[in-house]
Parts: C-alpha cells; sequence; structure tokens
C-alpha cells in the first residue's frame, strides 16, 4: 500500500505545507479570536441576553427591541400563509410583515418552524448579536490574513474593529448590528479567487435580504462592483456572464422580498414622503460622541433625527487617522513611482471601491448639507434621488461602509509599514487603551435585566378581561403611547398571550390610506350608535367623548384600570366579567364620575349670537383631517387660523352650520398643532388644531353649510365655510309628483358619483349640465320611468365647483350637482329607470335623458 493511500492525513499537511503544531496554533488562535468576540458581546450587553427565555432585557428598554420581539411573537402565532412574513393581529386589521418590525425574517422564519416546540417567551436576539459578534471577528481575522498581518496584530486589529462605536451604538436594532455583512463584501471583493468570491457574495446578498432591507441596500453595492471587477480588471467574466450574474442577483433579492411579504404589489407605499433629508449624516459625526466619550463633549446636531448618523471614530482611531494620513504623505512623496505603480495596478478595484463610498457617503449626508446646529446648504436633487431617500430614509446609515474603510485603511496602512515591529505594537497598543477607555461609556452603559417580563399593568385584571372579546381596539388605534411612553409594548405583550388582535403596533412601513379608513370607520361606527359586541375599546381620558353616541344610547358601559377605560356593548356583557369590572370600579371611582361626567356633558349647537356673526369670507386658512355628520351629531378633527395671524394664542374656534336665513355654532376643544406653525413658518399657530362633537338637537333638519369662525384676542370675528351643504337631521321624503308627459329626449353631459339601488333606501347622487349653457340656466328633476307609469322628484341641489375645472369649461357650473334619497316602498311594483330632465329656468326650453341606471320595486306580499 502506498503512503499516499494510508496516510490521507499526512499527505494533507504535506500539500498544505503546515505541521501539526502549526495547525493546532491556528485553531488556537482562532479560538483566542472567539473568545474575544464574546467577551466584547459580554461587556456591551451580557452574557444572559442569549438565554432564549430572557426577554426581559427587550420588553423594558422601552424602544425598538420590544417591537422586535413583538413582532416574532404575533409571527410564530400566526398560520402559515402567503406572504411567508405577513402579520394579521398585530397592527390590526391594516396588518404587518415580520421585516417591517425588523424582527429578521431570516430567523424568525426558521424559528416559527419549531414554534411548537419552543417555550412562550422566546427570543432569538441576544443569540444574533453574539453571532454578529463573532462573524466580525471572523471577517477582519479573513482581511488580516489577505494582507499578510501577524496573529498578534490580528488579534489587536479585530479588538479595535470589535469596540468601534458605531457597533456598539446601533445595538439598539439588532438586524442592523450585521455589519460583517459590510466586512464579508469587501473581504470578498479583494479576494484573489473570482469564483468562490462571487459565489459567496450572491449568497451573502441573498441572506442580506432576509436580514434588513437597509443591510441589503448596502451589501447590494459591491454585488454591483464585483462583477464588474471581474469583468473589467481580471477579465474572469464576459460582459454576458456579468449581465447573467447581475440578473439573478436582483431576481434573486426580488423573489425572496415577494415570498416573504417584503415587496408587494397591493400598491402599499415604500416611501415616506419627505423624510429624505431628515435623518442625514451631519458634518461633524466623526467626531461628535453624542455623550459617549470620556475625553470629547458632545457637539450639537441640526436635529435629535441624526442619531441616525453616530459615527464617532473614537480617541483612539482617530490618532490613528491622523498618524496615517502624516505616513501615507510621507510614503506619497518618497516613494511616488512605486505608489502609482501599485495604483496603477489594482486602479479599476480602487475606482469602484471608491465609487461606492463616495455614492454612499453623499447619500449619507443627502441634498441637506448640515454641519452641527446649523444647515450650510440645500442643493435640488433629482426627483429619483428623493425617491428612493423617502423609501430609505435613515441616510446615514449608508456611511457605515466609509466608516469601516475609515477604520481598517489606517490600521492596515501602519501594520503593513516598514516600521519596526515593536514600534507597531507600541501604536497600536497605545491606540486600542486609549479608545477602550474613551468609549467606554459606550460599551457598558446598557444594565440589562434578565429573566421573564411583568408589565406595568395589572396583568391578571387585563387579562381576564381581554379573554372574554375576539380582538381589542384602542382609540384611536395605530396611536402608540396612549397614556404612557410606548404603552403600546405592554397592551399587545398581552393580547399576543391571549392570541388576540389588537389596533396598535410600531412598524417601520404603514398603509396610511388603511389606516385612516380603519380609524374613520370606528369613529363614525361609534359616533352612529353602533359597538360591536366582539370588540373590547380601551381609551384614555381625552378620547371618551367620541364613545358619547354609544353610551347615551345606552349601549355601551365604561370601566377603567391603571389609568386607562375600557368599554364594551351592553350586550356582550357576561355576568362574572360585569361583577369583575365592578370591583375594578370601586377601586378607581373617582375616574369612573370623572368619565360619565366628560361623556355626560352634552355639547350642542346653538342659535349663533350676534358677536359671533361675520360673513362668509376667504381669510381663515382651514382644514378638516376628519369630518363625520350623523343625523343627531357632528364630529370632526382638523386646524384652522386666521392667515394674518403669526400668533394664534387667546384666539377662540368654533364650528357653525349655516343657511341664509339661520346660524348655528359649537365651541371646539383646542389641540395642540405645532406642525401648523412649522408647515406656515409662522411665531406660534400651536392652538390652531380643534376636535368636536357636538349635537344637532336644536338646529331643524336640513341642508347647511358648515363652517369655521375664529375670534381673535381683539375681538375681531373672520369665518369661512364650505360650498358644499350637509344634511343635518333626518332628511324629509323626497316628494313624487306624477309626470303626465314625457318632455323629448336631449343629450345632456351627466354622471352619477353614486346611484346605490340595492337597498331598502334609494341613494343617487351626482352632476348633470346641457353643453354650452351656465348650469345656473337649468333646474335639475329626476325621472323614474316604468312601462305603466312615471314619476319626477326635485333632488337637492349640490355645489361643484370642481366640475368646470376638471372639465376645462368657462362658464358657471357650479349648481349642476344633484343629490335625492328616497324609500323603494314607496313605488308602486316594476321595474324603473332613471331618467335626468334638465329644464331651463324661463321655460324656453326642456330636454330629457334616460340612463343605464335601473331598480326593481317588487309586488307587496
Amino acid at each position: 500500500m502506498s503512503i499516499k493511500k494510508a496516510n490521507p492525513f499526512f499527505l494533507h499537511l504535506l500539500m498544505n505545507k503546515k505541521t501539526l503544531p502549526e495547525l493546532n496554533s491556528e485553531k488556537i488562535n482562532n479560538l483566542l479570536l472567539f473568545i474575544l468576540s464574546v467577551t466584547i458581546f459580554h461587556l456591551t450587553y451580557g452574557i444572559q441576553t442569549i438565554i432564549p427565555t430572557n426577554i426581559a432585557w427587550l420588553m423594558e428598554a422601552r424602544h425598538d427591541w420590544g417591537t422586535h420581539y413583538l413582532g416574532f411573537y404575533y409571527f410564530r402565532n400566526e398560520d402559515w400563509g402567503f406572504p411567508l412574513g405577513d402579520i394579521h393581529a398585530y397592527n390590526y386589521p391594516v396588518s404587518t410583515n415580520v421585516g417591517y418590525t425588523d424582527s429578521i425574517p431570516l430567523f424568525a422564519i426558521f424559528f416559527k418552524i419549531f414554534s411548537f416546540l419552543l417555550p412562550e417567551d422566546f427570543q432569538y436576539f441576544g443569540f444574533w448579536l453574539m453571532l454578529c459578534y463573532i462573524l466580525t471577528a471572523y471577517y477582519v481575522l479573513r482581511i488580516g490574513k489577505h494582507f499578510g498581518l501577524s496573529r498578534g496584530f490580528i488579534f489587536l486589529l479585530t479588538l479595535l474593529v470589535l469596540i468601534n462605536p458605531a457597533l456598539a451604538y446601533r445595538g439598539m436594532h439588532p438586524a442592523l448590528c450585521s455589519h460583517w455583512m459590510l466586512l464579508a463584501s469587501f473581504c470578498f471583493f479583494i479576494g484573489k479567487n473570482p469564483y468562490t468570491a462571487l459565489r459567496n457574495q450572491l449568497l451573502l446578498f441573498l441572506l442580506s435580504a432576509l436580514v434588513n432591507p437597509y443591510m441589503c441596500a448596502m451589501v447590494g453595492g459591491f454585488t454591483v462592483i464585483l462583477p464588474l471587477k471581474h469583468y473589467l480588471q481580471t477579465r474572469y467574466l464576459s460582459l454576458k456572464k456579468t449581465v447573467a450574474y447581475l440578473a439573478l442577483s436582483f431576481s434573486g433579492l426580488l423573489f425572496l422580498w415577494f415570498v416573504t411579504g417584503m415587496l408587494r404589489l397591493d400598491g402599499e407605499k415604500l416611501s415616506v414622503d419627505n423624510a429624505f433629508g431628515l435623518y442625514s449624516l451631519n458634518l461633524n459625526a466623526l467626531y461628535n460622541a453624542k455623550g459617549f466619550s470620556n475625553l470629547l463633549p458632545a457637539f450639537k446636531d441640526v436635529s435629535w433625527h441624526q442619531y441616525e448618523g453616530f459615527m464617532y471614530l473614537g480617541a483612539g482611531m482617530m490618532v490613528l487617522v491622523v498618524m496615517a494620513l502624516g505616513y501615507s504623505t510621507f510614503l506619497f512623496v518618497r516613494k511616488y513611482e512605486n505608489i502609482k505603480k501599485r495604483i496603477a495596478q489594482h486602479r479599476i478595484s480602487i475606482l469602484l471601491l471608491g465609487i461606492l463610498c463616495t455614492g454612499y457617503a453623499i447619500f449619507a449626508i443627502t441634498h441637506i448639507i448640515t454641519f452641527e446646529d446649523k444647515v450650510l446648504l440645500k442643493l435640488p436633487a433629482p426627483k429619483t434621488f428623493l425617491n428612493i431617500g423617502n423609501i430609505f430614509r435613515a441616510s446615514a446609515r449608508f456611511f457605515w461602509l466609509p466608516y469601516y474603510i475609515l477604520l481598517l485603511a489606517p490600521l492596515l496602512l501602519l501594520l503593513r509599514s516598514p516600521l519596526p515591529k515593536r514600534l507597531k505594537y507600541f501604536i497600536l497598543l497605545g491606540a486600542t487603551c486609549l479608545q477602550f477607555y474613551d468609549t467606554l461609556p459606550l460599551l457598558t452603559h446598557r444594565k440589562l435585566r434578565n429573566g421573564d417580563y411583568t408589565t406595568p399593568l395589572a396583568d391578571n385584571e387585563w387579562l381576564s378581561i381581554m379573554k372574554n372579546f375576539e380582538e381589542i381596539r384602542f382609540v384611536p388605534p395605530f396611536n402608540n403611547s396612549q397614556l404612557n411612553t410606548l404603552d403600546y409594548q405592554d397592551f399587545s405583550f398581552l393580547a399576543a398571550k391571549l392570541r388576540k388582535p389588537i389596533t396598535i403596533g410600531y412598524v417601520a412601513r404603514m398603509d396610511e390610506k388603511k389606516m385612516r379608513h380603519f380609524t374613520d370607520s370606528i369613529f363614525n361606527e361609534l359616533e352612529n350608535g353602533t359597538i360591536p359586541q366582539k370588540a373590547l375599546y380601551v381609551t384614555t381620558y381625552p378620547n371618551l367623548p367620541i364613545f358619547a353616541g354609544v353610551y347615551l344610547r345606552g349601549k355601551a358601559q365604561i370601566h377603567t384600570l391603571n389609568g386607562y377605560y375600557y368599554i364594551f356593548s351592553t350586550d356582550s356583557v357576561l355576568s362574572n366579567l360585569h361583577k369583575a369590572c365592578a370591583i375594578l370600579d370601586k377601586h378607581d371611582s373617582v375616574s369612573i364620575k370623572k368619565a360619565l361626567a366628560a361623556i355626560g356633558e352634552k355639547q350642542v349647537f346653538q342659535p349663533l349670537p350676534p358677536h359671533l356673526q361675520a360673513p362668509a369670507d376667504t381669510l381663515i386658512h382651514y382644514y378638516f383631517d376628519r369630518l363625520n355628520i350623523t343625523p343627531e351629531l357632528v364630529s370632526a378633527d382638523g386646524w384652522g387660523f386666521i392667515k394674518n395671524t403669526d400668533d394664534n394664542s387667546g384666539d377662540s374656534t368654533f364650528i357653525t352650520l349655516s343657511t341664509t336665513n339661520q346660524s348655528f355654532f359649537s365651541a371646539v376643544s383646542p389641540q395642540k398643532r405645532p406642525d401648523i406653525t412649522q408647515q406656515y413658518k409662522k411665531t406660534n399657530l400651536d392652538n390652531a388644531g380643534f376636535k368636536l362633537l357636538a349635537h344637532t338637537t336644536d338646529v331643524p333638519p336640513g341642508k347647511y353649510h358648515i363652517g369655521i369662525a375664529i375670534k381673535n384676542k381683539n375681538g375681531l370675528v373672520r369665518h369661512a365655510q364650505n360650498r358644499e351643504m350637509v344634511q343635518i337631521g333626518r332628511p324629509q321624503e323626497q316628494a313624487f309628483t306624477t309626470l303626465a308627459q314625457m318632455p323629448p329626449s336631449e343629450e345632456l353631459v351627466y354622471n352619477f358619483d353614486i346611484a346605490d339601488t340595492t337597498g331598502t333606501t334609494i341613494k343617487l347622487a351626482g352632476w348633470s349640465y346641457r353643453t354650452g349653457e351656465s348650469a345656473a340656466k337649468n333646474e335639475i328633476i329626476i325621472v323614474l320611468h316604468s312601462s305603466t307609469s312615471d314619476f319626477q322628484l326635485k333632488p337637492d341641489v349640490v355645489s361643484r365647483p370642481d366640475i368646470a375645472n376638471a372639465r376645462k369649461l368657462r362658464l358657471n357650473m357650479d349648481d349642476c350637482g344633484f343629490e335625492t334619497t328616497f324609500e323603494r316602498n314607496r313605488l308602486a311594483s316594476g321595474t324603473y329607470q332613471v331618467g335626468i330632465i334638465l329644464k331651463n329656468k324661463n321655460g324656453k326650453k326642456t330636454g330629457m335623458t334616460l340612463t343605464g341606471i335601473k331598480f326593481n320595486v317588487p309586488s307587496a306580499q
């Protein structure tokens, strides 16, 4: 038997030119780096955070850790569906995705598979953070080996990278602690084996897609420049293969995001309007420690949002950067020709990496250039650039790649220099000690508790109440700080234990259209006197008037616990629940009395007094964010101020209902709106907001213009009102008259915005006009035509100034709108076709068009 066959391990050693002691030494070195990375992790977070059942540190932090954990908690309790990452019970009913809670979809999906084996309280975020430190050390080791560094130098290089401030600071977002992905991409980019580098980069890119979109975007930059390097420089790839590689990479990304639900085809917006530039990189970022330095003070920022641009180098690294710059200048002068040749050899790689770093730096700084608390320059930017920026609004994060290049470059330059080895050790050890001392507050400021989590609420009592209902509705919904800061976490935690959907939850991207629709539906439902039996409502004192409609009708009961009020339908009362609530109420009878007093204070519209009367004008800026009119209530949220006002403190706001003959008013509840001050660049318009919930008991039924009146501190009154009219009270029945003879047919211009003929009540609304004539000349009549008889009725006129603008007409079309409602059973049985008559007011011309709208009236049984 040959030696090759008998001793394959011996042959392996000979081929690799390594002895057994050398291999053992390498393993020991790797073990030391592993211990180093775990030690730094323990110093920063505590090794106890990797215990799967330790959730206290996540939930008690009261920041993003809570939603990361809750995202996975709700996700694991969901039935499997498509897309895989969807969560329906959190941020209900709008729902969300496990990627939008930053719960690391890669781990979330994996652990959901084994959810039935896992304990109720289970987390993987501590393990992920530790893994990030271990992988950071691994890829620094790979980079060090590539540049031929000794083990001692690699150890110190790894230590400096592990304690870098940007990594320690970013612990608030575990998914974003994946800085090792940038180091891995850099490692693949400088690697000598093209096939291995391209394969690994592709796998890393797809992996990053299941971790975090920001990391994926940054890794994506390397996924572009790596094949370009091997096309332009090494010639390993042809143009065709380069394009194929990029196509495979990004089609794989889109596939993964589609399957997990991170990318949707339902029109949901991924961008946040006007967000680009808000979370930008301040030009002081490299030396601004924001209070986490033992040596340097905190410097100012333009706004708190620039915390995303925390890129403090640390005192030790700043010393090394300065030394590296000086040494580089010296080398450039002394060895210009040699350096020029080296750059020429790798010019494509250097150019590609330089373009990538520069591009990310520009994107991080944004078009709004800031230095400390000053905006230096605001540049015009292409719309595409702004649109991408609105998607990746925390743009300052993109400086992480240039930041790590700044970390590695001076270290590698120093360690590869011809300086004496002892001197290099001395410099590196000194810089490491200085860096460690300077950044110690950042590394050790977290004091994280170990164990399970109990909310500050009366958990057992809330659980016993919640379990009786199918869903938990907060009013207002989607508000994550109801009574206390981020108290959504506590209620979401309790609801998750009961597997109940809840209408709160912090997510990175929200479907604002669906959120507004659901919020309006809740308000409309309650104000119309409807409260579902399946829902438990939770709210705070300022929002109690919203429940006046259902409470005053005897359809709901109100209770209190922990300073919150919970409301549910009287029809859903269980005897044991009623007794339990009564006992809890006794512990806080003062809050109950306060609640009943607030709801019992019946705000009503009253006749407008002379001192508030003023002709309608356009001297008020106002907007109704929400307006709901029921037969008994007017509910509204919005803002308004007199146009030439610079400071509206002391102004009083009223909502009005007006006709040509009479006017009514109700005072509003002021709401703080500092955003109005900012938007209109005034001194103080914070008091511009208002909220209204007023009964129309004393207002005669009919059509009214709704408006806003403002009396300023000097007694001046301004009044503005909508052109469109609203129905107050129940509308009178439309009077039908028999149409003896059908007018001649005419081709009229018309449209029905509403043609609801399905229920017992028929509702028709739209507009019509005669070509070439002002709408003011004609009267609109609705015709109901059947085979046996014809009826006519006069609809209410609705002002529609929008029609002239939309159809580019130069005539007055304000009165071309109409609206009518009538009961189906008032008509004889038969099939009716709806028609429109335009009758000239001077009696000269009458014409009719039969429309395609038909409905049936069945015969009486």
